[in-house]
């Protein structure tokens, strides 16, 4: 059952990159790209073909589906996180995120354990990955609000402090398999790029967190100076326009859109943030903007 539970998890995941690409190579100005594209969009349906025969072949198990299922973890299409933290109990959960996160988590306690191990598993997971931000969230704090998670930069006398906002409506009346199927079905609307549920969103978060540490150290901590900088999105404008340059595309919603997702229009911060976390490898612009965050902003 694990293994074709599995299968169905990557024949999903096909099948969301096979419409992607259908939709960059329908949207693109290039011919070229529209060739590409348009390839990679059947390669990805033969992939979700395969792995589809291979749900169906599971319940007369054959050699050959176990193998489309266990190949599939060496061939890229699915990039798999840590194994989750397991704790004893609420207080070393909160222990661990105090002692090896460097973060207070207190306000999360009141979710179940599944659901605080599920967020400080990815927050884990995130610092390993990105070493410049380990222990640059001060807080994770519920709120009441839309986003299922939301980056902020506080300010108390003169001093930052840095916030991994989530939606308490979300997180304490969804469970995390509602949670990951909300997050797919935004991905499969476009509204998100191809992102790997719950880490997915906090790795876009992570986006801003980035943008947040890169400006702090520019303007040596001045609050006036960093929230005039974020405010006009002076950092994530520079990195948008020249990775749009690089990839020979033009500035337009409709090509951000094709390449991205919905909330990538809505400003240059949220663009990083939307390219940042794609899990496409073969998204040039998301590419692009990954290589110039990495030389520029150190993630």
């Amino acid at each position: 059952m694990a293994q074709k539970y599995e299968a169905q998890q990557k024949q999903g995941y096909c099948e969301r990159q096979e419409k992607r690409y259908d939709r960059m190579s329908r949207y693109s100005l290039d011919e070229d790209n529209q060739r590409i594209y348009g390839a990679r969009a059947k390669e990805w349906n033969n992939k979700a073909e395969e792995f589809k025969k291979a749900v169906e072949s599971f319940e007369k198990p054959d050699k050959k589906a176990v193998e489309t299922v266990e190949k599939s973890g060496e061939s890229g299409i699915i990039k798999e996180t840590e194994r989750a933290l397991s704790f004893r109990d609420m207080n070393n959960a909160m222990e661990y995120a105090a002692d090896k996160l460097s973060l207070s988590a207190d306000d999360i306690s009141a979710l179940s354990m599944e659901r605080v191990t599920a967020i400080l598993s990815s927050v884990r997971d995130l610092y390993r990955e990105i070493p410049t931000l380990n222990g640059f969230i001060d807080d994770i704090v519920l709120t009441d609000m839309n986003e299922i998670a939301k980056a902020t930069l506080r300010w108390s006398e003169g001093k930052p402090r840095v916030l991994l906002k989530l939606s308490k409506g979300i997180f304490k009346d969804m469970s995390l398999s509602e949670i990951n199927t909300f997050i797919d079905d935004c991905v499969d609307s476009n509204t998100f790029s191809s992102k790997s549920g719950l880490y997915g969103v906090f790795k876009h978060e992570f986006g801003h967190f980035g943008e947040y540490k890169h400006t702090l150290k520019r303007y040596n901590y001045s609050e006036d100076n960093v929230r005039e900088s974020l405010g006009k999105y002076e950092f994530a404008k520079e990195i948008k326009e020249l990775a749009l340059k690089k990839c020979n595309l033009i500035n337009s919603d409709e090509v951000v859109r094709s390449y991205l997702s919905d909330y990538a229009c809505q400003n240059p911060a949220e663009f990083i943030a939307e390219a940042y976390s794609c899990t496409d490898s073969n998204n040039v612009l998301a590419n692009e903007v990954k290589r110039l965050l990495r030389r520029k902003w150190g993630i």
